[in-house]
């Protein structure tokens, strides 16, 4: 999730829970550990890859909690008076538990289990900006205000919320894959490994993605429209065009492949250069509009020239 996501959803925990017993200083060691793990974004001043390398790695891991916590708790503990170094430092844990919580019902995931596992845990069921989950948190944060002696109930009816909504988003998740399905059984098409992935408008805005032979079959499938969704076969160009092996041989790339869910890579001529683009189809159609785009030229003689690497993460 977004950072003002999780900064509020460990304000309303540390406001709703603990500060009526311990202060303000609980309250903000909770939201501060729950912004803490994305402290691996400044990575993105030096690597223009580090969205792949260190983003949701440790600081996002289960075995990173008690040294990120105590970091903070550090932190806090000097600029709070020196007091309850300890009390700080949980409550810190507790808010990085939250975050972690929260970025995994996205489709970007997170490494939970970093070092013992680089596996990407995802639930495919919020998109990494969820206009009502922060909405629910805002809500819940306000109302606690307004009531202060009914925090605790204010907290417990936005968690609920929240838990609502996360079945709402699965159930739905699972008519937008019957959808997909249906569409692409109308095609013809043998398929495989089926993604429903949310997009920005989710839980009613969702994107199908399956592996085909020699490519993939992807849409949108927008549950407020009664038709169809409008599926596209998009072949694997590279079959006919090899990818030169000067691009496939960069370390951008190979983390790049590792990450992709389904890599669509396309090469192109533009006068003497070469143009290598790859694409992750999880993250939208091939184009300008694809969050996951990564572009090698090479000149003439099939030196690298360039890497060119966007994303909306």
């Amino acid at each position: 999730m977004d950072p003002v996501t999780h900064g509020l959803a460990g304000f309303l925990v540390g406001q709703g829970a603990f500060r009526e017993r311990w202060g303000i200083p609980a309250a903000l060691a909770v939201t501060a550990g729950a912004l803490a793990p994305d402290v691996d974004s400044l990575a993105f001043a030096w690597d223009q890859f580090a969205v792949l390398t260190y983003h949701r790695g440790l600081t996002h891991s289960v075995f990173g909690i008690p040294g990120l916590a105590m970091v903070t708790g550090a932190l806090l503990w000097l600029l709070t008076g020196r007091r309850h170094y300890w009390r700080l430092t949980g409550l810190a844990a507790l808010g990085i538990a939250i975050h972690i919580l929260l970025d995994l019902p996205t489709s970007f995931g997170t490494r939970a289990l970093y070092p013992l596992s680089t596996e990407r845990f995802r639930l495919d069921l919020f998109y990494v900006v969820d206009p009502l989950v922060t909405g629910i948190l805002l809500a819940g944060l306000l109302a606690c205000w307004r009531w202060p002696r009914q925090q605790a109930f204010v907290l417990g009816t936005a968690l609920g919320a929240l838990v609502v909504y996360t079945g709402l988003a699965f159930d739905l998740r699972l008519v937008a894959e019957g959808r997909f399905r249906t569409a692409a059984a109308g095609l013809e098409v043998p398929v495989d490994r089926v993604a429903i992935v949310p997009r920005l408008g989710s839980p009613l805005f969702w994107r199908g993605v399956a592996a085909t032979p020699g490519g993939y079959l992807e849409g949108d499938v927008r549950l407020w429209e009664a038709a169809a969704p409008t599926l596209s076969h998009r072949r694997d160009a590279t079959l006919e065009a090899p990818v030169p092996p000067e691009a496939e041989a960069l370390e951008a790339v190979r983390r790049y492949r590792q990450f992709a869910r389904y890599p669509l890579a396309a090469v192109r001529r533009a006068g003497s250069r070469t143009i290598v683009e790859y694409q992750d189809l999880a993250f939208g159609p091939p184009g300008p509009s694809n969050d996951f785009y990564l572009m090698v030229t090479l000149n003439g003689e099939g030196t690298v020239e360039a890497v060119t690497f966007n994303h909306r993460f």
